[in-house]
């Protein structure tokens, strides 16, 4: 097991217009003072599905036994993670209305990213207020998610290391 002191890890997902062009971003800060974002996109998807996949590349970034708090402003992507999925799990991937659960494959892939690293910490963080680390995810994702309504060219999972 790795006992390094904790990533800080931030991530957003922005959809224009919803659904429509997307992008995803990834803040990852260590305490050796190395930082990088993560981003990509897609072509047309919901402002949902960006934040779910943000949520999920963040996770997969983290090493399975490194602690890291990882911060999302979206509280259905939280609450999707923590109080809400034994209760979809135990009615068949099913709402409490009944309704079929939206982005199951994401779910799915989620909570397995999850499960496989026990030291990663879920927090919600308010959006679009004074958390430094959310507005680089944010500003990360919008950016993805302008280039490929400019370009029509979807990207693939991209890092960018940054430098002090």
């Amino acid at each position: 097991m790795n006992a390094s002191p904790e990533w800080r890890v931030w991530c957003d997902g922005s959809a224009l217009n919803n659904p429509g062009p997307a992008g995803f971003g990834v803040y990852i800060e260590q305490s050796n003072d190395e930082r990088w974002t993560l981003h990509g996109s897609s072509r047309n998807t919901t402002n949902n599905r960006a934040e779910q996949y943000a949520f999920l590349q963040a996770v997969l970034a983290v090493p399975e036994y490194q602690p890291a708090i990882i911060r999302t402003d979206s509280e259905y992507v939280v609450k999707g993670c923590t109080e809400r999925r034994k209760s979809w799990q135990d009615r068949g991937m099913r709402t409490a209305a009944g309704k079929p659960l939206v982005n199951t494959d994401l779910w799915k892939l989620i909570w397995e990213a999850v499960d496989q690293r026990p030291l990663v910490r879920i927090k919600w963080t308010k959006g679009h207020a004074d958390d430094q680390g959310n507005v680089i995810a944010d500003r990360t994702a919008r950016e993805a998610a302008q280039r490929v309504k400019q370009t029509g060219k979807r990207e693939d999972l991209i890092r960018t290391e940054l430098h002090a």
